[in-house]
Parts: structure tokens; sequence; C-alpha cells
């Protein structure tokens, strides 16, 4: 129930970031105080990665259907991740970092068959969303100078936190595969 909360909350807060900014922007047209235009661009951002990490997340879902093939190279670790894993520490923060909808990694509620489907498929969507983080960038060249700022480390910032979700799912998958494979020799 918490989660459903949750997921209604960020779409709703979603639309508050995009309407303020319209807002916003309208009160500076006719006011040409330069705060309404920080607003402006302040809540354009936030609206911006809110309604890309949600579109993305329900694009790659119309689409893939959680039906991914796991073993394809791409899903495979690599020889370097262990170890990389192991300096970055992930076994300590992982944890910490909330799900969109925990009910389908759990393992009380999934085969882990069809967990490691939709772990590849979560993967996907923060590739997918670590790469539309840098197009609010693109502003920089169109906007005055104090403002640049907000959008690179905006952009630094929403890819920095969906790559640690891709390097949290590449480092379970292979937990879950071993379960996997477990669970077949018995």
């Amino acid at each position: 129930m918490k989660d459903k909360v949750l997921r209604y909350f960020v779409h709703m807060f979603n639309a508050f970031c995009i309407i303020v900014s319209i807002i916003f922007f309208h009160i500076f047209s006719i006011s040409n105080n330069h705060i309404f235009y920080l607003l402006c661009v302040i809540f354009a951002i936030a609206g911006y990665h809110l309604f890309v990490h949600l579109s993305v997340g329900h694009l790659v879902n119309f689409i893939l259907k959680n039906d991914i093939d796991y073993n394809k190279k791409w899903f495979l670790e690599k020889h370097f991740e262990d170890g990389l894993y192991k300096k970055l520490r992930v076994k300590n923060w992982k944890d910490k970092i909330p799900t969109f909808y925990p009910d389908t990694f759990s393992l009380q509620n999934n085969a882990p068959d069809k967990i490691l489907k939709v772990m590849c498929q979560s993967e996907v969507v923060h590739i997918i969303i670590t790469i539309l983080s840098f197009v609010p960038i693109i502003y920089v060249f169109y906007i005055n100078l104090q403002y640049k700022c907000l959008f690179i480390i905006t952009s630094f910032m929403s890819a920095a936190f969906d790559t640690c979700l891709v390097i949290m799912q590449r480092y379970n998958r292979p937990r879950i595969k071993r379960m996997l494979e477990r669970k077949k020799k018995i």
C-alpha cells in the first residue's frame, strides 16, 4: 500500500513541478523579475528528470513486458565487475536505495527467473535514463550564465543515481542466477 502511495506522490509531484514551472515562467514574462525565472528553471529541471524516469519506465515496460533473455551477452557478468563492486562497496549500500516496484523483486512473490528478467529490464530502463539525464545540458547554450550550473549539476546527479541503480542490478543478478541454478539442480 505504501508503495502505491509513493508512486502516486511521485506522479503528482511531477505534474506539480511542470505546472509550477509554467506558472513561474508566465509570472517572469509579465514581471521580468529573474527570481521567477530561476524558480521556473528549478521546477522545469525537476519536472524533466521525474518525467524521464516515469515515462522511460512505462515505455520500456510496455515494449519489453519484463521478458528479456537474461543470458544475452550484455546481461552476463563481466570479468572486471566483481572487483569493481568490491571497490565501490556495493554490498554496503545496495539495500539502501529505494525501489519503485519492490514487489517485482521479491523472492517471496516471484520465481528467480522472473526476477532476473525484471532486473534486466530495470537495467535497460536506468541506462536509458542515465543517457537522457544529460539532455538538459543542451539548454546551457541558450540560458543565462548564472543558471548553467543548475543544468549541469542536476544532469550529473541524475546520471549518478541511475548509474547506481544499474550497478545494483548488475551486482544482484549473478547471485539470483546462481540461486536459480541451484533450484534447477534439486
